[in-house]
């Protein structure tokens, strides 16, 4: 591919086309894809739509531009943040130089991270990632260079700079912004996303919540903890099981519902953008939501004072055992006294367990436990045996068959 005159002429076109458009474009790269740079930049009138290029190439200088003081993977959420970086650095030049109303639908934001071919040992393969953040979505790319015909580095950073400038000009609005073939040895996925502005400033944020009505709108206090009844979970997918077991505990609480979810979860990684869009997008509409970095009900009746959890046997379980507290019943106490001081308590549904239907009743309270911190949900109120796994697995064997 390196040195083809069919590729140069056709980068040349694309070149050209962002050049000649609206488009007002902020680069921010690392680890590959300067080459696409030197294609954008030696052109003239180049100056008309790259506004600026940052490489910030050392990991400390990458922390430092994106402000934070943690490690950044090669991945497609630290392409995001780069993206919504240069968007941003992109928007405030166009408020100084095109201070006209609607110049910002302009910005273009790229940010791309790469790890390619080297000479020293590193974890993981030949790969890179890039994001597009328009005023409107994310175009997230990521791309596997195979390591068995692809190990040229050269050859990948022509790869990855050519999908650079074509990803540009697709934001751009270049007709036939594809067309760019590429070898056998560098498999591409694409996904685009929706930009939500309420959830970029949340992640950003290193606690804290984030709470959306049932618009859509992030607002301050959806509704206050006294009158909410709230069920925190993945929701890997909302199903028929959440909206019963929200209605029966509306039922009996005389509350209004709400969803949280957590991105970050004890035993899980944090949710990036990507997985956090497809997870909320579907819950708009039927319910108040919170987000939060909230994994463990102590840390939950923190931020929602007053409120009554709604949670299944299993959990109730877990929640009063001394094994989730670090071996420490004395911890565990400590922890459910909080939540009670708190003003919050439990509803507790039932749930399927070795073959056998468990509620509350079957748990046996620790000594210094309230009693009345946890209530149980009635069968004839709300029994659904099927999970959030069997749905997902269901889903998967209708979309295959």
């Amino acid at each position: 591919m390196r040195g083809s005159q069919a590729l140069e002429e056709r980068i040349w076109d694309l070149v050209e086309c962002i050049h000649g458009s609206r488009g007002r474009v902020s680069l921010l790269i690392t680890g590959g894809g300067s080459r696409a740079l030197t294609w954008l930049l030696n052109h003239p009138g180049a100056s008309r739509s790259i506004l600026e290029a940052h490489v910030p190439y050392h990991q400390v200088a990458l922390e430092h531009c994106l402000g934070t003081n943690r490690p950044h993977k090669v991945a497609a959420e630290t392409a995001r943040v780069m993206a919504l970086r240069a968007f941003e650095e992109a928007v405030a030049v166009l408020a100084k130089t095109e201070p006209i109303e609607g110049a910002d639908h302009a910005a273009i934001g790229l940010g791309c991270t790469a790890a390619l071919a080297t000479d020293r040992e590193r974890r993981g393969g030949d790969r890179a990632h890039l994001a597009m953040r328009t005023p409107q979505h994310y175009h997230v790319t990521a791309i596997e260079f195979d390591g068995s015909g692809g190990r040229d580095r050269l050859a990948q950073e022509e790869v990855l700079s050519s999908v650079i400038v074509q990803q540009l000009a697709l934001g751009c609005g270049c007709e036939r912004a594809s067309g760019i073939e590429l070898p056998a040895w560098a498999r591409v996925e694409e996904q685009s996303l929706p930009a939500h502005s309420s959830l970029e400033r949340f992640l950003r944020k290193e606690d804290g919540r984030l709470e959306i009505d049932l618009e859509g709108n992030e607002v301050e206090v959806a509704l206050s903890s006294q009158d909410r009844v709230l069920l925190s979970g993945s929701f890997n997918p909302l199903h028929s099981g959440h909206r019963h077991l929200l209605a029966a505990a509306q039922r009996i609480s005389g509350r209004e519902p709400a969803l949280e979810l957590s991105i970050t979860n004890v035993d899980k990684a944090e949710l990036g953008y990507g997985e956090l869009i497809e997870r909320v997008v579907p819950l708009q509409g039927e319910f108040p939501l919170a987000i939060t970095r909230a994994p463990t009900f102590v840390e939950k009746s923190r931020l929602f004072p007053g409120i009554w959890f709604v949670i299944g046997y299993d959990t109730a379980r877990r929640l009063v055992e001394p094994d989730y507290y670090e071996g420490s019943a004395e911890a565990m106490v400590r922890a459910l006294e909080e939540i009670g001081a708190a003003g919050c308590r439990f509803l507790v549904a039932g749930r399927i367990e070795d073959g056998l239907f468990r509620t509350l009743d079957d748990i046996v309270l620790p000594v210094g436990i309230d009693p009345d911190l946890l209530q149980a949900v009635p069968e004839n109120e709300f029994r659904n045996d099927a999970s959030s796994t069997q749905i997902r697995q269901s889903a998967g064997r209708v979309q295959g068959s």
